[in-house]
């Protein structure tokens, strides 16, 4: 009876394990995909390109030419490409902190979903996929962050 019960801890144990180091491993997948979006946007703003994923590219645009695309006056894709290198830099050392960044960024992406569809009344499918995917990061990093170790 004993020997079925040390492999029942043993399975249960390693389960849990990769399902840590899968999330871990989707959360900095996640935090490079954020950092290409935002070089893409960023590219898009010097090279004067209206490239959008999907839609309408007036629409992505007015968007980010808004007043809402600025903090700072610095346009808001130069600050989530700096935002998401501290976010990996954190994650990659300081896990307290990261969790405290995951949930101010994560609160900032919310923030700017709702000011597209209930301010603008128009979306950026590129600014919807980067903060969409924020969002997603925080719910990960909840729940990576609460699996039994």
């Amino acid at each position: 009876m004993k020997p079925m019960l040390n492999i029942v801890n043993f399975v249960e144990k390693n389960y849990n394990m990769n399902k840590k180091i899968f999330l871990s491993w989707t959360i900095m997948v996640l935090i490079v995909l954020e950092m290409v979006l935002s070089m893409s946007l960023a590219y898009q703003e010097i090279s004067n390109s209206d490239l959008c994923v999907v839609g309408e590219p007036k629409s992505c645009a007015s968007v980010q030419d808004s007043i809402y695309g600025k903090i700072f006056g610095i346009k808001l894709p130069y600050w989530a490409l700096l935002a998401f290198m501290v976010l990996l830099t954190l994650y990659l050392t300081k896990e307290n902190l990261f969790l405290a960044a995951t949930i101010l960024g994560g609160g900032m992406a919310i923030y700017l979903i709702s000011v597209q569809f209930f301010i603008l009344k128009q979306a950026c499918s590129t600014c919807l996929l980067i903060d969409g995917t924020m969002v997603l990061i925080l719910i990960i990093t909840v729940v990576n962050r609460f699996v039994k170790k």
